[in-house]
């Protein structure tokens, strides 16, 4: 009885799915994390009015056109944001 309660806590899918059921949390997600661990990138969730400063603010250069966000659970974390580039008279095009 012992042993199978020290190989039980030993055992790092066993853990997953205990800090899984304690956060409540899909093991799914504790999965998709662990693939990041040792990974020197790094990942920034800016917002849309961030991204819509950065393309259309100075000296910008692009428009909204639309944002589109996924019905999925979580989708207002990933949304698709569509810009256009702006037409310019002044662009030196042609000249």
């Amino acid at each position: 009885m012992l042993s199978q309660k020290c190989g039980s806590f030993a055992d790092p899918a066993a853990r997953r799915h205990r800090i899984a059921a304690r956060i409540d949390w899909p093991v799914d997600h504790m999965l998709a994390i662990n693939t990041y661990r040792g990974s020197t990138a790094r990942y920034y969730f800016a917002t849309v009015d961030q991204v819509s400063d950065m393309f259309c603010g100075s000296p910008g250069g692009f428009e909204l056109q639309r944002v589109c966000v996924p019905s999925y659970e979580l989708g207002e974390c990933c949304p698709t944001v569509v810009f256009r580039r702006c037409s310019s008279r002044n662009s030196g095009e042609g000249a």
